[in-house]
């Protein structure tokens, strides 16, 4: 049998979101979670004891990363080396044969394959097991679809480790674009992917697939993060296994109606048992009475229930509106009557087009360092939108 792991985007040295008002623990929670991460797969594949481990890129955040991001790799890759655990690995668009900046050579048994296609053999004594095919990004931005480059070897398992934008999948940059037909046609028998943060298995028989980011950066990438663990006997089995340290999560509370119902919501939240703590986007939403109170006192709000043992906040978002009859309103020959009407007609024809537009420019400038836009985004800036035009309404109303 032949047993080995498979992650991707490691992003070692990633410092996750911002801690400020975050107590120390919360501090270095947060981090030190890529290490933790890298840890916890390292610790997994000791405790199976795999045959190998293939890393499909991106293992740091960086092009220019920092001394303890790649000490840290170095550090991780040499325990596998000792426990005689194999590792194969490509460069992404993040680390394009960086690698072997803190040392100019590799753990032994750690192959770090070129900006070339290559093939190496996964030996047990005088048989070969698997084949694995490889190729890290010489540059950044890799626009070719290095997967036409990949061809199978002809003994054992044969492997392609690739990291790549598969079409039609995921919402990242399209580096090294390829077709989901086009690598099942090769003759491979495993596809290990990288660059999509989301677990996915895009096909069986050949399998390939993305396992995500071992940990979640933001909050466009909730849920358990981790590996696939993949067993080759009769058939091939994968198992997905969490090596996060945190989960992101958005959160949803119904405005309420009095502040006291809200601090027993938030109460309920501290009281909840995690096994792996959440890190949270909480929004708030809805007409309340409480409207104008939560405006003028978000940030105390924030403040107070700004962390607990088992969760942290990583923004309130509140999405309020006064408590009034919006039907009434909507039929009002009135400024506010006709900026309710084209709000909703907005949400009808679709208005994801019109507020990209509007933030075309500062995507232009601050693109590298802005994640995409996700539905939800845009949901939020609507509404956002339409709380914040009423307010001044009102406000205009009572001057």
């Amino acid at each position: 049998m032949l047993r080995f792991i498979h992650a991707a985007d490691l992003h070692l040295g990633n410092t996750g979101p911002s801690t400020l008002g975050l107590s120390p623990k919360w501090v270095e929670r947060i981090k030190n979670a890529s290490y933790k991460a890298f840890n916890n797969l390292i610790d997994k594949a000791l405790e199976l004891k795999v045959d190998f481990i293939l890393l499909s890129g991106d293992l740091l955040d960086t092009s220019t990363p920092t001394l303890r991001s790649q000490l840290e790799l170095y550090k991780g890759l040499n325990r596998l080396s000792e426990a005689n655990i194999k590792v194969f690995m490509v460069g992404g668009n993040h680390d394009p044969l960086n690698l072997k900046k803190a040392q100019s050579e590799m753990p032994n048994g750690v192959h770090l394959f070129g900006d070339k296609p290559e093939t190496v053999s996964f030996k047990k004594g005088d048989l070969i097991l698997a084949e694995i095919s490889g190729i890290s990004y010489p540059t950044a931005k890799v626009t070719e679809d290095l997967s036409l480059l990949l061809k199978p070897g002809s003994e054992g398992f044969q492997i392609a480790l690739l990291h790549t934008n598969v079409a039609g999948y995921g919402n990242k940059d399209n580096y090294s674009p390829s077709e989901l037909d086009s690598l099942v046609r090769t003759g491979f028998d495993y596809w290990a992917l990288g660059h999509v943060h989301t677990k996915a298995v895009l096909n069986e028989n050949p399998y390939v697939v993305y396992p995500g980011t071992t940990q979640g950066q933001h909050i466009n990438e909730t849920g358990p993060k981790g590996f696939y663990l993949v067993e080759v006997d009769q058939k091939v089995k994968i198992e997905f296994i969490n090596s996060a340290v945190y989960f992101w999560e958005n959160l949803e509370f119904e405005a309420f109606g009095t502040l006291d119902k809200l601090d027993l919501a938030f109460e309920e939240l501290i009281a909840k048992a995690f096994e792996i703590p959440r890190v949270y986007r909480l929004k708030i939403k809805g007409r309340t009475p409480l409207y104008n109170e939560l405006l003028s006192e978000k940030e105390e709000l924030e403040t107070r229930f700004k962390e607990a043992s088992n969760y942290a906040l990583e923004s309130l978002v509140l999405e309020i509106l006064p408590d009034l009859d919006y039907t009434k309103i909507k039929t009002e020959e009135s400024l506010p009557g006709e900026f309710l009407r084209v709000a909703e007609k907005l949400r009808e024809d679709g208005f994801n087009e019109e507020i990209k537009e509007v933030l075309a420019p500062l995507y232009d400038k601050l693109g590298d360092i802005l994640d995409p836009l996700e539905a939800n985004d845009l949901e939020t800036i609507l509404n956002g939108s339409i709380a914040l035009g009423l307010d001044l309404f009102w406000r205009g109303e009572k001057s």
